[in-house]
């Protein structure tokens, strides 16, 4: 995923899937997140870490991260 994926989107809440991948060591597409207020991810918080590189969380934009979520918690 590019790291300008979500910049200036103008979403506040975002699902993303656990069979999300990332190739890029560096791609830090999660620091392009400014409006969004809640991350609802699909996998654990090992799994975030893991797709995230081990990013510090104060270099992620979003306000929350809800680990194991499903599509329907957005609702």
């Amino acid at each position: 995923m590019p790291k300008n994926t979500f910049n200036s989107c103008g979403a506040e809440y975002l699902y993303l899937p656990k069979s999300l991948k990332t190739t890029d060591e560096n791609n830090g597409f999660y620091t392009y997140l400014h409006d969004v207020k809640k991350i609802y991810y699909g996998g654990s918080e090992e799994e975030w870490a893991t797709l995230t590189n081990n990013a510090e969380r104060m270099d992620i934009d979003a306000t929350e991260i809800i680990y194991n979520a499903d599509p329907e918690d957005l609702k």
